[in-house]
């Protein structure tokens, strides 16, 4: 049984891939390019280190070039007209769920192309920001759903970071890793409301998610082999 892992090089997405591999999945690990990335190529120690575990069950890493998706899903929101006011909408969120939609979209039509049943994504609850809240959970998984990819996010509700380092030490896997920094990315300043939560919701849904739909019928799946 095979998944395509979506493995950021951090911590998450690497015990992710461990838990699936221990329930006998095969997993081809993907990293998304967003153009605004350093270090991108170190997600293949993540690999490596899956790959000295767990043997050929870890396919080679995948890389998706999901730049161009990004930048059409936030054009097509800064020039459209809208009646809808943004009272309370942070902006700082908007990259981050932008780029988690253009990922979603080229692993999905990466799975569809391969007939990949299944997608495994290290999101995980506590993290507090948008794309990782129970709403963008949900909206995640009914995407997937209606394009024939289950979802399974096996870290969500992990809580401890100190449990998560014990899971990866008893798996003889890195509990540091060098994780590539993206340059779009700001820091959670403070807990999200809900009225930026509904708002961000909102922004999903008007904005996002038919074009994420059409983005996975268009996409050419344009990927390249890391060596």
């Amino acid at each position: 049984m095979e998944a395509l892992v979506l493995l950021s090089g951090g911590r998450d997405s690497l015990l992710s891939a461990c838990l699936k591999l221990d329930c006998g999945m095969e997993i081809i690990p993907a990293v998304c390019y967003n153009g605004h990335m350093e270090g991108v190529d170190r997600v293949q120690l993540c690999v490596d280190s899956l790959k000295k575990r767990y043997g050929s069950n870890v396919r080679d890493l995948v890389q998706f070039y999901t730049g161009m998706t990004m930048q059409s899903y936030l054009l097509d929101f800064w020039t459209n007209d809208t009646d809808h006011r943004f009272d309370n909408f942070p902006l700082y969120q908007v990259h981050c769920l932008a780029c988690k939609s253009a990922m979603y979209a080229h692993a999905i039509s990466y799975c569809k192309a391969k007939e990949i049943r299944y997608l495994i994504d290290g999101m995980r609850k506590n993290q507090g920001f948008f794309v990782d809240t129970e709403i963008m959970k949900n909206h995640f998984s009914d995407l997937c759903y209606e394009q024939g990819v289950h979802l399974l996010t096996p870290v969500y509700e992990l809580e401890s970071d100190l449990d998560r380092k014990r899971m990866l030490s008893e798996h003889g896997l890195p509990t540091k890793t060098l994780e590539p920094q993206c340059f779009l990315g700001c820091p959670l300043r403070k807990e999200l409301t809900d009225e930026e939560c509904a708002e961000l919701d909102f922004f999903y849904v008007k904005f996002l998610r038919d074009a994420i739909k059409q983005s996975i019928q268009d996409l050419c799946v344009p990927m390249r082999w890391v060596d």
